[in-house]
């Protein structure tokens, strides 16, 4: 089930996000990273992101409990698009059963509903399951950069989807 989230749901979206991203990023970046963020962090950031009212939070839920999550806006970086999603995890459990595609697809259309016609985001350059579900979702190569958290360096490369009309 995709939903909308709400203020309730601040605390289990800070532990999928904490779980999903060592998950996903395990053997890509250096142990020390997972330090940078705690489930005391994630809570008082996802508080902070469900307070917006222009940012959309949808949840992804499976018998009951919540195993992703996506949130997008207007972008916060330099993609040249008129959203960019800030986050999208899921719980390894639930990849490659059609979550990720149906909870990709909801976001897409929230953004559509609010009149964002094109898309980005950021994705770990050497993330390459995640690369090929967003080529797989129709996005298209974009520039890299370096993103900088603390004392660690990461290089991302964006994904673009020009025209959020044509998505399906």
């Amino acid at each position: 089930m995709i939903r909308r989230a709400t203020p309730a749901d601040v605390e289990s979206i800070a532990r999928v996000h904490i779980r999903a991203w060592h998950e996903s990023y395990r053997g890509l970046i250096e142990d020390a990273a997972f330090d940078l963020y705690t489930v005391e962090k994630r809570i008082a950031q996802w508080r902070g992101t469900l307070d917006n009212p222009d940012v959309v939070v949808l949840v992804a839920e499976r018998d009951g409990a919540l195993c992703g999550f996506g949130s997008a806006g207007k972008p916060r970086t330099e993609l040249p698009t008129a959203a960019e999603i800030y986050a999208f995890y899921l719980l390894d459990a639930v990849k490659r059963q059609g979550v990720g595609r149906t909870l990709f697809g909801r976001l897409c259309s929230e953004l559509k509903a609010r009149d964002f016609a094109s898309l980005g985001l950021w994705v770990l350059a050497n993330n390459a399951p995640a690369r090929r579900f967003y080529e797989a979702m129709g996005g298209r190569l974009g520039k890299t950069r370096i993103d900088r958290r603390g004392e660690f360096a990461f290089e991302d490369i964006a994904y673009i989807w020009d025209d959020l009309a044509q998505l399906r």
